[in-house]
């Protein structure tokens, strides 16, 4: 019986060496610690703004989909833009002027069609320009629409939708989220944004993970109950 130590030990060495999955295997920030159950990458999770004094530059969302239909690609893109405007604005943070914006990104010469430019030392010179604490922005990369398989929910239509998210505190120059992915879904059961329409599913999943990614950075911020 000198056999068990040595196969109970090899399995135990065995199982300290296989590779842990992560719950989330999407691109994650550096210097970063993760929420527990979230699958995000998020700063220091002391860091706290007062929403009031706080400037956000949303820049113009892109659709990076390939989508044969230019009106779509536009309207995801615009579903993520306005979702972003609207968590920042219901939690009481400053939104930086569209127009302002806009000016900064010219003036850097940023084309934001170009995943070259996607890089957090440009984020932060926008946001520099327009004396913008937080800069935050996001691609859609992939949407589509399918049918669900569940058992109480079987070939109920569903869109959804992936979205890649960059948010930086610009003042201390680190990520908050930094090239993270996150998935939005929308169907007859969504939370936001649901519609019977088919066709307009894939563009408020895009929406919806706007939501879904700054719920817990904008949770402290929750706006009273009335």
């Amino acid at each position: 019986m000198l056999y068990l130590p040595v196969c109970l030990s090899l399995a135990l060495v065995a199982g300290l060496s296989a590779p842990i999955s992560a719950r989330d295997d999407k691109p994650l920030a550096t210097n970063v610690v993760i929420y527990p159950n979230e699958g995000l990458a998020v700063a220091d999770k002391t860091d706290s703004y007062i929403p009031a004094q706080t400037r956000v530059a949303v820049l113009p969302a892109v659709d990076r989909t390939g989508e044969r239909a230019e009106n779509r690609r536009q309207a995801q893109a615009k579903a993520v833009y306005e979702n972003m405007i609207e968590q920042f604005t219901k939690s009481g943070f400053v939104v930086v002027p569209q127009a302002e914006v806009n000016a900064a990104i010219s003036e850097a010469g940023m084309d934001l069609n170009d995943e070259e430019a996607y890089r957090r030392d440009n984020f932060i010179a926008v946001a520099g320009a327009v004396n913008a604490d937080l800069v935050i922005f996001a691609a859609v990369t992939d949407a589509s629409q399918g049918t669900k398989s569940g058992v109480f929910n079987a070939g109920e239509k569903e869109g959804k939708a992936r979205v890649k998210f960059w948010l930086l505190d610009a003042k201390k120059k680190k990520a908050i989220y930094s090239a993270v992915i996150k998935e939005g879904k929308a169907g007859g059961a969504s939370k936001l944004f649901a519609t019977n329409e088919g066709s307009n599913r894939q563009i408020n999943a895009a929406g919806n993970a706007v939501k879904e990614l700054l719920e817990p950075f904008l949770k402290p911020y929750a706006p009273a109950k009335k």
